[in-house]
């Protein structure tokens, strides 16, 4: 199995141990070579493993003496020790995807570690995984979960049956209006409208989107920022408006030939048109990125001729030799923010409110090398 998912098995082994009394309170674990030894796996992995399990509170690691199982706090009812939030991500497939969840996971820590809980961190790559990691809610020991959720039907049920058990949890990145839920996600709206009223301070008024289809909130929501800011500043949009068919497999890391053969059908009419637009937004920076290699491909010059904009922030993005323009996440802040949400659910902040807390966090514009004022008689 690929060393990723390796140390997460190690690290369940492990914990399971601590809870069977195997490793009793107090005691000193195995050293990480007798641990690389018995597992077969590469010392970094047991240390992912072990730095896991200190965030949990089960272990305490000091240099020079070795990894401590910690005492159990004792006492009941209001007086209880607090338990552990559990933070259930989908396995980063790249490193943006490890960035994005890791600033989640410091956010949610910055938030709840006051309180005295401890986070956990689940990865599923799967449906299943997930619906297992979610059923998980009734062990003693979970106080709360923050989701990052995939949109299938038996993971909604198993939301579901968090709601109806009355367990505190946010999810992150996504909204269900079905679940009724506290969720914490990117303002979309705001950030693409924000990246629409920079192109028209720079002088651009011929701007056209690009964009897969609106399958989910925050593609929706950036085609809304899109047309109200057109509509606020007298833009035409309707001929200029790329929607690429089939094109939901399209994320932050692939384009398929399929779609970039669209993209250039489409790049290729919308330049040759009288009042070819001066610049072009990209609902993601995937697509914005295609759409640079293929206006090299086309001798047509970044930002000269045509200025091109994204939306996700993509690390490769800022190493091109002319870096992309784009709006980033502010993923530490969704994670404190839905820190603070499971604080409130769980009695230890003030509140009134007995509807779901719904934030969306402000994006911030990174403006780079791929955007400027349009070209004489351009605008």
């Amino acid at each position: 199995m690929a060393e990723r998912l390796l140390y997460l098995q190690i690290e369940e082994q492990i914990r399971e141990r601590i809870h069977s009394g195997y490793y009793p309170a107090g005691s000193q674990l195995p050293t990480e070579m007798e641990l690389v030894e018995e597992f077969g796996a590469s010392r970094l992995t047991i240390g992912k493993s072990l730095s896991q399990l200190v965030a949990e509170g089960l272990i305490s690691r000091t240099r020079g003496r070795g990894s401590f199982v910690r005492p159990v706090e004792q006492g009941g009812g209001s007086d209880a020790a607090p338990g552990l939030i559990r933070y259930v991500s989908p396995v980063a497939g790249s490193d943006d995807d490890i960035s994005r969840r890791h600033g989640i996971l410091s956010g949610i820590h910055d938030a709840v570690r006051s309180n005295g809980y401890s986070v956990g961190v689940d990865f599923f790559s799967s449906v299943g995984e997930e619906v297992g990691i979610l059923r998980d809610f009734t062990k003693p020991l979970n106080s709360a979960y923050v989701v990052w959720p995939s949109n299938d039907s038996e993971v909604m049920t198993e939301l579901r049956q968090l709601t109806a058990a009355g367990f505190p949890f946010v999810l992150v990145d996504a909204f269900f209006p079905e679940l009724n839920s506290d969720c914490v996600l990117t303002d979309n709206t705001l950030g693409a409208r924000r990246m629409m009223e920079y192109l028209v301070k720079l002088g651009h008024r011929r701007i056209a989107y690009l964009t897969i289809p609106l399958d989910r909130i925050s593609l929706s929501e950036r085609f809304s920022g899109v047309i109200s800011a057109a509509g606020t500043f007298g833009l035409d949009t309707g001929r200029r408006l790329g929607l690429i068919p089939g094109g939901r497999s399209i994320n932050s890391q692939e384009v398929r030939e399929a779609e970039r053969a669209f993209i250039r059908e489409w790049v290729a009419s919308q330049m040759k048109s009288a009042d070819r637009p001066t610049a072009i937004f990209c609902s993601n920076d995937s697509l914005a990125l295609t759409l640079c290699e293929i206006f090299r491909e086309m001798r047509i010059s970044v930002p000269g001729e045509v200025s091109v904009a994204g939306f996700d922030n993509v690390s490769i993005g800022e190493w091109l030799q002319t870096p992309l323009t784009t709006v980033d996440h502010d993923f530490v802040e969704i994670g404190r923010c839905a820190g603070e949400i499971l604080l409130t659910r769980l009695g230890k902040k003030s509140s009134t409110l007995n509807r779901p807390l719904q934030y969306r966090i402000p994006p911030k514009l990174l403006v780079r090398g791929t955007t400027a004022p349009p070209p004489e008689g351009g605008n």
